[in-house]
């Protein structure tokens, strides 16, 4: 599903050269979770920006689902972020004008990848069933953040990027996300890419990395 090989990704930081990502590799299964963990600005969030195909790498491969993510087109990045994947952004990113149920569909929308049954049960299955017609200022914190799940899993996605999705909730909001977000994706068997600092978090995923300057390795027992 993911394949990364020897990635590399610099960046000139008041005149220098920051290497951030260094021949780094790293593969995930279709349906399997990976999270990565490490101290902030080690590059956790540019390696979810290159899967996203927001950014792109000095050198090496980038695969996802047999699509080699060096060789897009600005079109073509546009199609596969629109597609083939979903992004749960530590800020949630809903749109304030549109409802609950609006802001859910959107990406199925676009898609024309619409089913009202499944949005249903989605809705449903993360408690925010009944709050659809609401509008995300009307919300909690930790309903925004299932709004943002459901949205992102709306359209069925084969890759799911959440970057520091607990970050900004308390331990039971944090929990009973995370219960979620592994739950969804082991029952539609989406690959889930995990950034975040929380160890107990990263425990619970199938695989747990951690980027130390700028290298993928296996944390310490």
């Amino acid at each position: 599903m993911i394949d990364i090989r020897n990635l590399n990704k610099s960046f000139i930081d008041g005149g220098h050269k920051k290497t951030v990502l260094e021949e780094l590799s790293l593969s995930v299964s279709r349906g399997q979770s990976a999270a990565i963990t490490g101290e902030s600005g080690c590059g956790k969030s540019t390696l979810l920006n290159i899967l996203a195909s927001l950014d792109s790498p000095d050198s090496g491969s980038v695969l996802v689902n047999n699509q080699d993510l060096t060789r897009f087109s600005e079109s073509k990045a546009d199609q596969y972020r629109q597609r083939d994947i979903g992004i749960v952004f530590q800020q949630y990113n809903l749109i304030d004008c549109l409802s609950v149920y609006e802001n859910v569909t959107l990406t199925a929308r676009l898609n024309r990848k619409l089913d009202e049954a499944y949005i249903d049960e989605l809705m449903k299955y993360l408690g925010i069933h009944e709050l659809n017609r609401h509008l995300p200022g009307q919300l909690s914190g930790g309903e925004q953040q299932r709004v943002a799940i459901a949205r992102s899993l709306a359209h069925r996605p084969l890759l799911l990027l959440a970057d520091e999705p607990t970050g900004n909730l308390d331990d039971k909001n944090s929990k009973q996300v995370a219960d979620l977000l592994y739950s969804m994706c082991e029952l539609h068997q989406t690959s889930l890419i995990l950034v975040t600092h929380s160890l107990s978090l990263a425990a619970r995923a199938d695989k747990h990395f951690q980027l130390v300057n700028g290298k993928m390795s296996e944390p310490p027992c």
